[in-house]
C-alpha cells in the first residue's frame, strides 16, 4: 500500500488539471495553450506543476537516495544473496531521473519558460528508453520484493550483546566464523544470512557483524561472496573437469550467471572468462 504514495503527486496533478481544463471551452483552451507555449503566461496548473517538480528535486529524491543507501547497507550486513548485484541498476535509474529533473528545473529557470515545450518531452523519452533498457537487461527487479529484513534476535542473544567486542575479540570471532564457513562450506548456500550463521555458530549477530566490519573491514555480503569467488576460481583452474562456468557458479552459491559475473568483476576487476585466460 505504501508504494502507491509515490503516485500521489502525479495523480493529484492529473485530477487538478482535469478539473481545471475540462469545463473550459475548446477555443479558450487552445488560446491558453498558445499563450503558454509562446511565453505569454502560465496557467495555475503549470505553476502547481512547477512547484511539485521543485519539491521533488529538493525533497523527494534526497529521501529516496537515503532510503536506498539504508536498504543497501541493511542487505549487505545481513544477507549473502548475490542476486542483490542485479538490482543495483535501480539506483542508477533513480540517479538518472534525479539529474533529468534537476536539468529541467535549471533550464526552465535560467533559460526561458517555453523550453518545457520541447525539452521535457525529449527528456521523458530518453528516461523511458533508459528505464525499459534496464528492465530488459536486468529482469530481476522482483528480487527486492522477496528480501526480508533480519528477524528480531532471540531474547537470549540480546542478553549476550552487552557490549561491542574489542579488536582481540573481533579477531577470535572472525577466525571462528571463517573456520566454520570453510569446514562446512556453508558459504555455498545462496540463502545464507547473518541470522543463520549466528544460529550455526552460537555467536550473536551483532558480534559477528561488528567483527567482520571492524577486523576484516568488509561487510557480511562481501565476505561470503569473496569466499564463493575463491571457490569458483579454484574449480575453474582445474582444466580436467567438464563443468561450465554457469554450473560452477551455481555450485559455489550464485543463483544466476549474471550475478556471478557481476560479483566476480567487482572483486577481481575482470570477467571470469578473461581471468581464466590469464591462468591457463
Amino acid at each position: 500500500m505504501k508504494m502507491f504514495l509515490h503516485f500521489v503527486p502525479s495523480l493529484g496533478l492529473l485530477i487538478f488539471a482535469l478539473v481545471y481544463f475540462l469545463p473550459m471551452p475548446r477555443s479558450e483552451f487552445v488560446s491558453l495553450m498558445l499563450r503558454e507555449a509562446t511565453g505569454g503566461g502560465n496557467t495555475i496548473v503549470a505553476l502547481v506543476n512547477d512547484g511539485v517538480v521543485s519539491i521533488q528535486v529538493l525533497v523527494y529524491f534526497p529521501l529516496i537516495f537515503t532510503f536506498i543507501a539504508r536498504t543497501e547497507r541493511k542487505l549487505k550486513e545481513n544477507y549473502s544473496d548475490s542476486d542483490y548485484m542485479n538490482v543495483l541498476w535501480i539506483k542508477r535509474v533513480m540517479i538518472f531521473f534525479a539529474v533529468q529533473f534537476l536539468l529541467i528545473v535549471i533550464f526552465y529557470c535560467i533559460l526561458f519558460p517555453t523550453i518545457d515545450v520541447w525539452f521535457v518531452p525529449v527528456m521523458n523519452l530518453i528516461a523511458s528508453s533508459y528505464l525499459v533498457s534496464n528492465c530488459i537487461t536486468h529482469p530481476t527487479a522482483a528480487y527486492m520484493s522477496r528480501i526480508a529484513y533480519a528477524s528480531p534476535l532471540p531474547i537470549e542473544q540480546k542478553a549476550k550483546e552487552v557490549e561491542d567486542p574489542d579488536i582481540e575479540s573481533m579477531a577470535v570471532i572472525c577466525r571462528q566464523i571463517t573456520a566454520y564457513l570453510e569446514e562446512s562450506k556453508a558459504f555455498k548456500n545462496p540463502d545464507l544470512s547473518l541470522a543463520s550463521l549466528s544460529v550455526a555458530t552460537g555467536i550473536p549477530q551483532k558480534a559477528i557483524s561488528r567483527s567482520i566490519n571492524g577486523y576484516y573491514h568488509k561487510n557480511f555480503f562481501d565476505l561470503i561472496n569473496r569466499m564463493r569467488v575463491e571457490e569458483a576460481k579454484n574449480r575453474m583452474r582445474d582444466l580436467q573437469n567438464n563443468y561450465t562456468v554457469e554450473s560452477i557458479a551455481e555450485e559455489c552459491g550464485f543463483r544466476s550467471r549474471s550475478s556471478f559475473y557481476l560479483v566476480f568483476k567487482k572483486l577481481e576487476g575482470t570477467t571470469p572468462a578473461r581471468w581464466l585466460k590469464t591462468v591457463q
